[in-house]
């Protein structure tokens, strides 16, 4: 059976998606799916979201959005 429990371990603080036993503060086991939206208001360095109207995954940092690393051409 598919485990579509969500775990939180007390001690650590960590937090588990289908994982009883997470090992870092979010674990997840299976795919993670990001919603497309627009740059969220008042970020901060860490932040992650996908660009809908870029279709590229973006995060803040030190006061700017950057693309996350794309693939170079062959």
């Amino acid at each position: 059976t598919t485990d579509n429990a969500v775990y939180l371990a007390t001690l650590s603080g960590n937090v588990g998606i289908g994982t009883p036993v997470p090992g870092y503060k979010l674990d997840i086991d299976g795919a993670l799916r990001i919603r497309p939206t627009s740059a969220p208001p008042n970020p901060s360095n860490g932040v992650i979201y996908y660009d809908s109207a870029t279709n590229k995954f973006r995060f803040y940092q030190d006061g700017d959005w950057v693309n996350f690393a794309e693939e170079s051409p062959n």
